[in-house]
């Protein structure tokens, strides 16, 4: 979603691709399955993460010396982020219902569905390409159905979640190219939007009085600290993991950043399998480690030719 700018100092890049690793691959992984199990609403995390960013980037875009207007761009990153709404909430629905493992596999093949986006416009790709594809759908396979909480329902929440997910970082790159804007900005802009779309339904929720998010809301008044502790985390974890993606895309070049991605993406299965006791089966481990490998062999492919390319 952020415009790369190319390398910088490699130790600027180093801390901030620990902080983001670390934020996405422990904090977020922690906040958001911590905040389900408590909550039980997808819906609920989806508003929290949203509110709480859009609340944090405010403050830092006010407070920044170096802010620039942001009037006359909202309208452009509408559609953005109508897809950012639906790529988060229907990951939610599949981290609630088959939890963490299946829907970091599922998620991990975006490149295929990139590929295919493609494809379908009448872009060509070589053998390679094609061929890349075969181990990321097949490990995806494994590691779904093997897995001992699938859900069917999950399962299409998580292919539904991908593919938005992949049509937003089209969308959204477009967008930013479009107004010029950087990365952060587009992040605040767009979880400002999501906001709003996504309080309409709550507030009708509570006028209404009979819903289940009212429920919930009952149940937890968020006066206890465990409430508070969980939504506050899960809110500035997701701000930061995603500010700290803009800022460290901005700073290595790509193969760095898709490698360093297929590491954190990996490092989620395995930590949510261990914070949460989740039993990962052989053919489970097998199907993950195939799918990242055709993940893996796609992104140096797909850099080897933009390199050649820029030559």
């Amino acid at each position: 979603m952020a415009a790369r700018r190319g390398p910088e100092s490699p130790k600027d890049a180093l801390l901030i691709g620990l902080c983001w690793f670390g934020t996405s691959a422990v904090v977020s992984t922690y906040a958001n399955t911590a905040f389900l199990q408590h909550f039980d609403s997808a819906y609920l995390l989806t508003l929290v993460r949203f509110f709480g960013s859009a609340l944090l980037g405010a403050i830092t875009h006010t407070c920044s010396p170096a802010a620039v207007s942001l009037r006359g761009v909202w309208p452009t990153f509408v559609p953005s982020a109508l897809l950012l709404v639906g790529a988060n909430y229907t990951n939610s629905v599949s981290l609630q219902l088959s939890g963490i493992t299946l829907t970091y596999v599922v998620k991990s093949s975006i490149p295929v569905v990139t590929v295919l986006i493609n494809a379908l416009q009448g872009k060509t790709f070589s053998t390679s390409v094609y061929l890349s594809i075969v181990p990321t759908v097949v490990g995806v396979a494994l590691a779904a159905w093997s897995d001992m909480n699938f859900s069917a329902t999950g399962f299409a929440a998580a292919l539904a979640s991908m593919l938005m997910q992949t049509l937003l970082n089209v969308q959204s790159k477009e967008a930013i190219r479009r107004t010029g804007v950087g990365g952060a900005e587009a992040q605040f802009i767009m979880v400002s939007i999501c906001s709003v779309v996504l309080m309409i339904p709550a507030l009708l929720s509570l006028a209404s009085g009979s819903s289940v998010l009212t429920a919930h809301l009952e149940s937890h008044s968020l006066a206890e600290p465990t409430d508070q502790f969980l939504v506050s985390v899960a809110a500035v974890a997701y701000h930061c993991e995603y500010v700290l993606n803009f800022i460290f895309t901005s700073k290595v070049e790509p193969l760095a950043f898709s490698i360093a991605d297929i590491a954190r993406r990996l490092s989620i299965i395995f930590v949510g399998a261990f914070l949460f006791d989740k039993t990962l089966t052989m053919v489970n481990k097998i199907g993950i480690c195939i799918c990242f490998m055709g993940v893996a062999w796609y992104s140096s492919i797909s850099q080897t030719k933009t390199s050649k390319s820029r030559g």
